[in-house]
């Protein structure tokens, strides 16, 4: 199956005719950075906060790997 009817794919960037190209897999939350530190930033309601990972794994419409769930299926 296709990442493009995935429910965990959010579609990015769009082709020139305005159709989904390229999107992020969401299929499991973001994550701490591992670079060996704990990275802490300034948050506007607390004095510390963690810098989590965005969930940078993008991948090509027409891509699929073995955790497909169709979109819009509620009981899955």
């Amino acid at each position: 199956m296709k990442c493009l009817l995935c429910k965990f794919w959010a579609n990015q960037l769009d082709d020139k005719k305005g159709d989904p190209l390229f999107g992020e897999c969401r299929r499991y939350p973001p994550s701490q950075k591992q670079s060996g530190q704990i990275v802490l930033a300034g948050m506007k309601d607390a004095k510390y906060g963690m810098d989590a990972s965005r969930f940078e794994i993008i991948t090509y419409k027409d891509d699929w790997c073995g955790e497909y769930k169709l979109r819009g299926r509620s009981n899955d």
